[in-house]
């Protein structure tokens, strides 16, 4: 009877080309996510050409941004840490919780604020952090 040991799965870095194909879905997917909402939005409500956190230009930037940011965080986990995905995703829920703070302290001052334009504001934020999960494995993307 032959006996057989199991190895632990080698886990493999992520080629640059893999980092950058991942990183483009998640800006591309986060940017579709907050099209449609803030479509959607906009055609259900009246929302002030002053308010900020659903201008068109300002969203698209920040949604923007922070999906290339995490693709760089991400990035540099898988070079420098052994558990990847846990420690993005602890770091990708303390900088969500870290901005709802001024979600629900500075968004409801601005002026035309309501709470239908907060939670609106809410829900974009969750659409944008749930790409986050774009990043990690091959699985999950088909790569």
């Amino acid at each position: 009877m032959a006996s057989t040991t199991a190895t632990p799965p080698v886990r493999t870095r992520l080629t640059t080309a893999d980092l950058v194909q991942r990183g483009a879905l998640a800006v591309g997917v986060s940017l579709l996510a907050v099209i449609v909402v803030r479509g959607i939005v906009g055609t259900l409500l009246t929302v002030p050409a002053g308010f900020n956190p659903l201008v068109w230009g300002e969203m698209l930037t920040v949604t923007a941004s922070a999906a290339l940011v995490a693709t760089v965080v991400y990035g540099l986990f898988d070079r420098f840490t052994k558990k990847v995905a846990r420690n993005f995703l602890a770091v990708a829920a303390l900088v969500f919780i870290f901005f709802l703070f001024p979600l629900f302290t500075v968004v409801p001052t601005l002026p035309g604020s309501t709470t239908t334009l907060t939670a609106v504001a809410f829900v974009l934020h969750v659409a944008v952090g749930i790409t986050a999960s774009l990043l990690r494995g091959r699985a999950l993307l088909g790569l």
